[in-house]
């Protein structure tokens, strides 16, 4: 009698019996936290592994930007009708290079331009520069909260050139030098040969500094078309070693004068236009406009008066891109720095050149 109870308390024990919906359900729920737990834990520990990591360095306020750019060109004749027999060349160079600081209201541009470029044609043998300038510009700006397309600026300017200066004809030329006060060098004009090489101004002769503060106004800042302009009071430097430039006199037919340059400081007021945009993907353009008009001199010298004593600086750009290293540019130079030389001081040419970005 006993033994039979303990059989059924076995077998109850040992069968798997009946399983319920809410054995199913706390099964289930068991099983899928146990899978989806480390799914939920890599989220997080990547989050915790983020926050670990050290923030990234803010951007630099500093862009730097430096291309160089030479060009070339060579025509030889032969038995050519209009034309005098042998070779002409000219190479040239052009570097440029900017350093610009950025942050908040406040900018900071330094531009670097060196142009260089030498000629030579068979009625003159040696290669005479035809163009020669070493530009640094300077300019800081704060752009005003309520209005950040203008505010007041601080510029400083300075041009020179690097090498000597001479004057060659292709046929005997009279010339006639004279000082700083107008009185000649010598008792009579000095023959020249054809040919004959003579030096007119030194390395960094003359040199130009201006120091400038204003107001700029940046109206329009697109991609296809910007427009800057800048007014201000400016003192201007010019630093001279002697030299001479060319000053003929239309009464001495036959005779080409020269005066010899000086130092002088000026001060007066200056306005600045600058435009410049992308016509097109390869094509992009730039003019400016400089004006500075004198009230102070320290060599009251000068025979201009009024509006001749303007100095004018008009330069322009037309470049397209012919490929990645290639583009054939148009430049255009109009000065006029009375001054140095009453007379406007023009430079245009078409080159075909070669510029790659170094960074």
């Amino acid at each position: 009698m006993i033994i039979a109870p303990l059989v059924y308390l076995v077998v109850s024990q040992v069968a798997p019996g009946n399983v319920t919906d809410k054995d199913i359900t706390a099964d289930k729920v068991m099983v899928e936290d146990a899978a989806v737990a480390p799914a939920e834990a890599a989220p997080a520990a990547e989050a915790t592994a983020a926050a670990d990591a050290p923030p990234p360095p803010p951007a630099s306020p500093w862009k730097y930007t430096l291309g160089i750019g030479v060009n070339g060109a060579m025509t030889r004749s032969t038995n050519v009708v209009g034309t005098v027999d042998g070779t002409s060349a000219q190479i040239g160079a052009i570097v440029d290079g900017s350093a610009i600081y950025v942050e908040g209201q406040h900018n900071w541009e330094n531009v670097l331009k060196l142009t260089e470029s030498f000629t030579r044609t068979p009625t003159v043998s040696t290669f005479l520069k035809s163009a020669d300038e070493l530009r640094l510009q300077s300019t800081y700006i704060y752009k005003l909260k309520s209005v950040p397309w203008m505010g007041p600026y601080a510029r400083g300017l300075g041009t020179t050139s690097l090498f000597r200066g001479y004057e060659v004809r292709g046929e005997d030329t009279l010339i006639q030098r004279f000082d700083a006060d107008g009185n000649p060098q010598t008792p009579t004009p000095i023959l020249k040969p054809a040919g004959n090489k003579y030096g007119t101004t030194k390395p960094f002769e003359p040199t130009l500094l201006r120091e400038s503060l204003g107001m700029f106004a940046n109206p329009v800042t697109l991609p296809e078309f910007t427009l800057k302009t800048r007014l201000g009071a400016a003192m201007q430097h010019i630093l001279t070693r002697e030299g001479f430039a060319i000053s003929d006199d239309d009464s001495t037919p036959g005779v080409i004068e020269y005066k010899q340059l000086q130092d002088s400081t000026q001060a007066g007021a200056e306005l600045g236009i600058e435009m410049l945009g992308k016509a097109a993907e390869n094509l992009t353009y730039t003019a400016s406009a400089d004006f500075f008009y004198p009230m102070y001199e320290s060599n009251d010298s000068s025979a201009q008066d009024g509006i001749e004593k303007l100095q004018t600086n008009i330069a322009a750009k037309l470049s397209v891109r012919l490929s990645k290293y290639f583009s054939l540019d148009y430049i255009l130079s109009l000065k006029r720095i009375p001054i140095i030389v009453d007379e406007w001081q023009v430079q245009n040419g078409l080159l075909v050149g070669c510029n790659y970005t170094i960074f």
